[in-house]
């Protein structure tokens, strides 16, 4: 089956060959969190992959050393909802660097058309800090939704830079996001945040819950 992808947030027109879920061109499609993060393994720099149905996700997704989009099909709006008592990060990017330290890679990832439910659990949504790997750029685009964590970790917020780049669009929606240190939503701690459009609500810090008090409050920097 040929598959081309209009042009789309990163403005680009690929052709890709697909065998059952997981052959990779251009474009792959993942129905569970193995396919998933299979897809994202095997896809080119650049690539598309789409979630098509509903995922569960007890692991963390990791992008090494490329750009990725990752959306729903059209016309569908899926949910990668986290597992109950699971604490490690939905999402993780590594830069790459080859053995012998020639060629480096930063990772970025594209997110439009797809909901992430924490379910009110404790962990976060990603993790960008400054030990030489965990690097990149997030880009959340039109149609993403982030809800429903409860997050009780040190570096506080379910977005957590130090450094990095977290970019925020018109038609995002972060709601429903408790934080016991720092911030609920991000703490920036390092790097940058641009918000460009998008809404976040019903957020919140709680007191006194963990060593270094939470700020009542969505973003710490």
């Amino acid at each position: 089956m040929f598959l081309t992808l209009t042009k789309g947030i990163l403005g680009m027109k690929k052709s890709a060959v697909v065998i059952g879920s997981l052959l990779i061109g251009s474009c792959a499609f993942a129905m569970t969190g193995d396919e998933l993060q299979s897809a994202i393994d095997a896809a080119e720099d650049g690539a598309v992959v789409e979630v098509t149905s509903d995922v569960t996700l007890d692991s963390t997704l990791t992008v090494v050393g490329k750009a990725i989009v990752l959306k729903s099909p059209d016309g569908q709006t899926n949910v990668i909802s986290s597992a109950q008592g699971v604490t490690s990060d939905m999402l993780q990017l590594q830069r790459f660097v080859s053995d012998d330290g020639t060629v480096t890679n930063n990772a970025s990832l594209t997110v439009t058309n797809l909901v992430f439910d924490g379910r009110m659990q404790n962990r976060r949504l990603i993790y960008l800090k400054s030990d030489g790997m965990k690097y990149g750029t997030v880009r959340l685009g039109e149609g993403t939704v982030v809800r429903n964590f409860d997050v009780n970790i040190s570096t506080g917020g379910i977005v957590a830079m130090n450094p990095g780049t977290f970019e925020m669009y018109d038609g995002v929606v972060v709601s429903n996001i408790v934080g016991h240190t720092y911030a609920s939503f991000a703490n920036i701690m390092g790097g940058t945040f641009n918000m460009y459009g998008g809404l976040i609500t019903g957020c919140r810090g709680v007191w006194g819950s963990k060593t270094g008090a939470a700020q009542d409050g969505t973003v710490y920097v």
